[in-house]
């Protein structure tokens, strides 16, 4: 670490000017990857494997159109019903290459067939329904199409392209949500944190920088390498101002402690960088690879969430290491200028204050009363995870009250024949066209068991030799008769049965996706924070425990998922309506991001308890305490920051981008003052020089390779 600050501070204005053109030119690009993102078709999360997205495939193939209604008009019945409805069907066959497999309750005259599936319950409502043909982008197509349609008194219009365009357009609005307000109320915090206006102004310089030029690197990504969803925005935005806060807190915070000894503005860059420059790069390389072991899901979704992270992390450590030494070199001790003596932090300090003083006293005193303690109130916060109920993405993730909502709600409740719940079985038929007396006379015995199901359909002919037999279920689509419905399904023992969609099954195989390729996940995030925390720490000990922390404290952070949006708590304040689950992939990005910020946040504690040990020789109380001191209003206050940060998110339209939100605040909080306030150092003062052993090979290893100033 004595080469970089050199190269990077011998011409600290080049230095502080080139970052600038390159962030300028990434805001050129980076500024329109909202609207590229969002042209992605598909389901971003399900596997592109999986049974459900096979028999999809299959359906497309053989009818020339998406499995999927891309566009449900809900049709009010009143004196004008059937010419209402006929108007519907009308105004979409108007567009013959955007929609297709136009399906409406009437008969061969154009009138109400009172027999239909398409009627409701109380014969009050009608849907009519349509698919986009293949080779049709289905979320552009539907768009289209019902944009062109004026609107119709008595018709609500709802489908999966307006619910897909209706979360993109919120994920965007939230977008400017978190750049209208999160940001000026950071700039407010951070330069009271920072005690300074232009301490204020840095953090936000790093994690705009960061932002725009991840955005940018997204954008070429989704070009030239592979596709990338538009939900990566928001973690982008997340991430790059909490890491480039906190990177930013934690230069800042040691260049003042060092400025005086240092003699000069560039000395004191340059001495902060050798000390904070492995913390950083430690921090940086996990938080990365935290995010890359979202990676080993094949969903779309995970896999964006995976790029924008790792391309994110890697960058605000790059930044902040390059742009903020610099830039402090060239401002100098203009850093505090027009703050008043009283309010300012003065160089030489430590930035230490009474609460965290007492807190380590309390720590010193009591280590085993507060590690069991801790641990058991985290073990109680994370108790109700053990009741998660997993679900998809579907309208529910929308407000109650918009217009695809209604459509949903009235899909769920007021229609038999075709119902949320319902399964689909693609089945082989005979060269006229028909099914198999054997195969329907199967499916219904199986569906009659099962009873939840209610009278199957007729068989819808899908083309090329395929029909659909609807098989309508009332209820929740995920709950345990559903499951085992799909189970018996799928185990039919009948050659002309391709396979089985629907709601339950694209769930359960994204349960099972997920399931299948978790451990992978688990341990690739774990190898590569051993790895990193023993070659920040030389220790064998401390990597195992940061791993533990870190799951202690994502296990607490389901747990209130799991309390609040599960259960429906806090509607009102919150503003959302629960689904009465938790969103399939959310668990997994959750772990990944908590797991990975829980690591930077604990290499800030264990490199500051290290250097006291090895530079000042003070003993292993004495270095846990001054570390704990030194470094807990700085993690605070960069988990206040963040928090502020992701906040914007939690006013989100969508459901699971709150749901992302509030528990990436509730995990952060969490770890940096429960965990690393209190369990962390208790257990270090517990463990004692132990803390710190390895065996001779692993010494000599660190020595040698490991990441030291």
């Amino acid at each position: 670490m004595r080469l970089l600050p050199r190269l990077l501070l011998r011409r600290p204005l080049i230095t502080v000017v080139v970052v600038f053109v390159l962030v300028g030119l990434a805001a050129s690009i980076g500024g329109r990857v909202p609207g590229v993102l969002a042209r992605h078709g598909g389901d971003p999360f399900i596997d592109a494997q999986s049974k459900v997205a096979r028999t999809n495939d299959v359906i497309e193939r053989a009818s020339g159109a998406s499995p999927n209604f891309a566009l449900i008009a809900l049709v009010d019945l009143d004196a004008a019903g059937a010419d209402r409805v006929n108007g519907v069907v009308d105004a979409l066959r108007q567009h013959p290459r955007e929609v297709t497999g136009i399906q409406a309750p009437l008969d061969r005259q154009g009138r109400i067939d009172p027999t239909s599936p398409l009627l409701s319950k109380d014969g009050t409502r009608a849907l009519v329904t349509a698919r986009t043909p293949i080779g049709v982008e289905q979320v552009a197509a539907g768009v289209r199409v019902h944009r062109s349609i004026p609107p119709m008194e008595g018709v609500q219009w709802g489908g999966g392209s307006l619910v897909t365009q209706t979360i993109n357009e919120q994920i965007e609005r939230d977008l400017g949500r978190a750049e209208s307000i999160a940001l000026p109320v950071l700039l407010l915090v951070a330069i009271f944190v920072f005690r300074s206006l232009l301490g204020g102004v840095l953090p936000l310089l790093v994690g705009g920088g960061t932002m725009m030029l991840t955005f940018a690197t997204l954008y070429g990504v989704d070009a030239w390498v592979t596709p990338v969803s538009n939900f990566a925005l928001n973690l982008v935005i997340a991430l790059a101002l909490g890491l480039g806060v906190d990177y930013a807190l934690l230069i800042v915070t040691r260049w003042r402690e060092v400025r005086y000894d240092a003699g000069s503005a560039a000395g004191a860059s340059r001495r902060t960088l050798r000390l904070v420059g492995p913390t950083i790069i430690s921090s940086s390389l996990s938080v990365a690879a935290a995010m890359g072991a979202l990676l080993a899901f094949p969903m779309l979704f995970l896999r964006s969430m995976a790029i924008g992270g790792v391309v994110c992390a890697l960058l605000a450590g790059i930044m902040a290491l390059v742009f903020v030494p610099a830039a402090l070199a060239l401002v100098g001790d203009r850093l505090d200028a027009g703050v008043p003596r009283r309010l300012r932090i003065e160089p030489g300090t430590v930035g230490g204050s009474r609460v965290w003083g007492s807190l380590a006293r309390l720590v010193m005193r009591r280590p085993v009363l507060v590690a069991v303690a801790t641990s058991v109130a985290l073990l109680v916060i994370a108790s109700p995870a053990l009741h998660i109920k997993i679900g998809g993405v579907d309208a529910t993730a929308v407000k109650p009250g918009t217009e695809i909502r209604n459509v949903d709600d009235a899909l769920r409740t007021q229609f038999s024949g075709i119902t949320v719940a319902g399964m689909r079985v693609a089945v082989r038929t005979s060269a006229q066209g028909e099914v198999a007396p054997q195969t329907m006379a199967a499916i219904a015995d199986v569906a009659a068991a099962s009873k939840i199901a209610l009278p199957l359909q007729q068989p819808q002919p899908a083309g090329d030799g395929l029909a659909i037999v609807e098989v309508p279920v009332t209820g929740d689509p995920q709950r345990p008769a559903a499951s085992r419905l799909l189970a018996d399904l799928r185990d039919l023992d009948r050659g002309d049965i391709v396979g089985v969609t629907g709601e339950t099954a694209r769930i359960r195989d994204a349960l099972h996706s997920l399931r299948e390729h978790a451990p992978w996940a688990v341990l690739i995030a774990g190898l590569t924070t051993l790895i990193f925390v023993f070659l920040f720490t030389g220790s064998v000990l401390l990597p195992f425990k940061t791993v533990i922390m870190n799951a202690l404290g994502a296990c607490a952070a389901f747990g209130v998922l799991v309390f609040v949006f599960q259960e429906g708590r806090f509607e009102g304040l919150l503003g959302y309506s629960s689904p009465g689950t938790i969103e399939s992939s959310q668990p997994i990005l959750l772990a990944a991001v908590a797991f990975g910020l829980a690591t930077d946040y604990g290499l800030i504690l264990l490199g500051r308890i290290r250097e006291e040990r090895l530079k000042y020789g003070v003993s292993e109380r004495d270095a846990i305490a001054t570390g704990l001191v030194r470094t807990g209003r700085m993690v605070s206050s960069a988990a206040l920051l963040l928090s502020i940060a992701l906040g914007a998110f939690a006013t989100s339209g969508v459901v699971f981008i709150k749901e992302l939100g509030i528990g990436i605040v509730v995990a952060v909080v969490l770890d940096a003052t429960v965990v690393r306030g209190l369990l962390v150092p208790s257990l270090m003062v517990l463990f004692g020089k132990w803390n710190w052993w390895a065996p001779a090979p692993l010494r000599r290893f660190h020595e040698r390779f490991g990441l030291r100033d």
